[in-house]
């Protein structure tokens, strides 16, 4: 039985199973004005369903926790990273955390069947992964029934909503060796080069997120640079002050990220990894490039603050032991249903918690309904979410009109993006005969200096695209690797070749990936 929840406009305050009783009854309290802020909102007429989806922060290997607190009705579960789908002490080996977090978590009980996900679910890599697994599914696949990760670029389709996700951040000196044709190889074991490298933002997939075309959602674990100049700044920064310096130095977001956010105009973009929760909509001055999504084909067929920076490749890793706390008051006396308002954070304590009578959970969804944009205008709504952790806004829902009718609308599968199959297929060729490495760092800064590259690769993948279909993703998951959960089994770390990457590049046409090799 899932726990209680109540919602704001999108926001679920959690009653976390360690909570006592009594204080996630007042956190619910707290959010009393948000039951009723938009119980006269009517829905526009010319909308016909709204898909019903939860986005959820920093998993960290937490699936009990956060099942329980889904709402019954959601149609969809998107984490954007740090997922930890770990399967056997040997995937535990290569999961790049401090040791007090070296736990199995959750994953395992859903890999073997002992439990399934109550919802469909899909995620992306961050820097704390399973990274065998994730190598293994490179190109995405299921990790347990009803779970699926997009891949380290992947795009699915769910209810006619097109979904994209970049795994992984972004480091400066990885991108350059990556481009260089220097960086690490993965055999194992992994060398420290190489833990760090596998989870790092890679140049084709840079490029194979730029060839995307335009979507409904977008995710990366990593902030777009810059987005918060799109919210309010000066809130986050009294949440997280200590963002200061590395917002005015350039080290805090993915310029990648940034790039890709101005140039494929998304609906919306969901990011993690800073631990706290922030909303923004950017205002696009032009439209998307001019790489598109063809649909014609589909269509009507029915503890401390402070961030930890590794010199050795100049990543910014987030402190898991970080504590802020929200002031759920604030918080609901800023989220309006004007779309450029942003949530008001600032510290608090639990003595000013309002103390009143328990409330029971509403019984319908009070929720801001998420329509397109009207034509004309490029908005993309922003927003990113804590981890999962007690007095944390980790788990949001949301409901999102689809723009038209789609060969997914009326299922309740996931379906292969076409246009993703076949850049797949065009970008590991282009990088396989050596043609990235005539584009320098500089290039994938700007994206106008590589429009002409752009402009080309897209017509490939347009003739390329012609030969799949969207078609739904085959329940094709086997349990491969073995059960070791004991300490004292000795068994060396290895790759386990998945069945659903051989099968799917035998749908592109790829050769299977070296699990070893680069």
């Amino acid at each position: 039985m899932r726990q209680n929840q109540i919602f704001n406009t999108t926001t679920i305050f959690i009653s976390h199973p360690s909570i006592p009783i009594f204080f996630s009854k007042l956190l619910c309290i707290s959010s009393l004005p948000f039951l009723f802020a938009f119980r006269n909102f009517s829905l526009s007429p010319h909308f016909n369903y709204m898909v019903r989806i939860a986005v959820e922060g920093c998993c960290h290997g937490m699936l009990d926790a956060i099942y329980n607190l889904v709402a019954l009705d959601t149609e969809l579960l998107i984490i954007c990273g740090d997922f930890q789908a770990i399967r056997n002490r040997l995937d535990l080996g290569a999961l790049k955390v401090p040791p007090k977090y070296l736990t199995m978590g959750d994953f395992p009980k859903y890999y073997l069947g002992e439990k399934s996900a109550p919802v469909l679910t899909i995620f992306i890599g961050g820097n704390h992964e399973s990274l065998l697994y994730m190598r293994e599914l490179q190109f995405g696949g299921w990790v347990a029934p009803k779970i699926y990760y997009l891949g380290e670029y992947g795009c699915v389709w769910f209810k006619g909503l097109r979904i994209c996700g970049a795994s992984g951040i972004y480091s400066k000196d990885s991108f350059l060796k990556e481009l260089s044709g220097s960086g690490p190889k993965y055999s194992l074991p992994y060398s420290r080069e190489a833990m760090s490298g596998i989870y790092h933002t890679k140049p084709k997939n840079q490029l194979k997120l730029l060839l995307g075309g335009r979507s409904d959602v977008v995710l990366s674990h990593d902030w777009p640079l810059k987005v918060w100049d799109h919210g309010n700044t000066g809130q986050l920064l009294r949440h997280k002050p200590f963002f200061r310096q590395d917002m005015a130095s350039g080290k805090l977001g993915s310029p990648l990220a940034g790039q890709a956010l101005h140039y494929l105009q998304p609906r919306y973009w969901f990011s993690l990894h800073l631990h706290t929760r922030f909303r923004a909509v950017v205002k696009h001055k032009e439209g998307p490039k001019r790489v598109k999504v063809d649909t014609s084909r589909a269509l009507d067929v029915k503890n401390t603050d402070e961030i930890q920076l590794n010199m050795d490749d100049n990543e910014l890793e987030i402190d898991m032991d970080e504590e802020i706390v929200v002031d759920e008051k604030e918080l609901a006396a800023a989220d309006t249903t004007d779309e450029s308002q942003v949530p008001t954070y600032e510290n608090s304590s639990e003595e000013d918690e309002p103390k009143a009578a328990p409330i029971e959970k509403p019984a319908g969804r009070n929720l801001k309904r998420n329509v397109p944009p009207e034509s004309g205008t490029r908005e993309t709504v922003f927003l990113a979410l804590d981890k999962c952790l007690p007095r944390k806004l980790f788990l949001e829902h949301m409901e999102i009109e689809p723009v038209a009718e789609h060969v997914s609308s009326h299922s309740g599968d996931l379906f292969y993006d076409p246009r993703t199959l076949a850049i797949h297929k065009v970008v590991e060729k282009f990088v396989a005969d050596g043609h990235l490495r005539q584009f320098g760092y500089n290039d994938f800064m700007n994206v106008d200096h590589m429009e002409g590259l752009l402009l080309e690769l897209s017509e490939k993948v347009d003739l390329v695209e012609k030969d799949f279909q969207c078609e739904p993703i085959p329940h094709n998951f086997e349990a491969i690797a073995p059960l070791v959960l004991s300490e004292n089994v000795r068994q060396r770390q290895q790759y386990w070749p998945n069945n659903q990457t051989a099968e799917l590049c035998k749908r592109i046409g790829l050769a299977e990936p070296d699990l070893s090799g680069y």
